[in-house]
């Protein structure tokens, strides 16, 4: 046998050798297969959680739009100080009717609020009532 296939056929086998030993440390380090029923889980808990947040923050983006609402009144301004007859008056006049509204009020996650955003709800109801008159 000539001296170059013997050494040719010592570098395909080194070749081979460490391929081999780099993808048994790859198949360690990932811990082999991945289980597509364990994937599909992590996936439905990721969508649920990621559902979830999007509602939490579409609740407290309608909760800030309320309170925006109410500080940016000159209504609000009026109950910060003592006003007179006439700038009440003057004020309620220019409400919009959609804040009259009572269906506003009515909060439909109330079912899921914590007491503590349940007391708040109650606090912007209460101004909201008082700022009509």
């Amino acid at each position: 046998m000539p001296p170059f296939v013997f050494i040719l056929l010592l570098v395909i086998i080194g070749v081979t050798f460490a391929t081999f030993t780099l993808y048994l440390d790859h198949k360690r380090q990932t811990g082999g297969t991945i289980d597509p029923k364990a994937l599909e889980k992590a996936m439905g808990d990721l969508t649920a959680a990621l559902e979830a947040g999007e509602a939490e923050r579409e609740r407290l983006g309608e909760r800030v739009r309320n309170l925006e609402a109410i500080v940016a009144t000159e209504t609000y301004d009026l109950l910060k100080s003592a006003p007179s007859p006439e700038e009440v008056e003057r004020v309620t006049a220019r409400l919009d009717a959609a804040l009259l509204d009572e269906q506003l009020q009515e909060d439909p996650l109330a079912d899921t609020q914590s007491a503590e955003d349940a007391a708040r709800a109650e606090e912007l109801a209460r101004l909201a009532r008082r700022m009509r008159g």
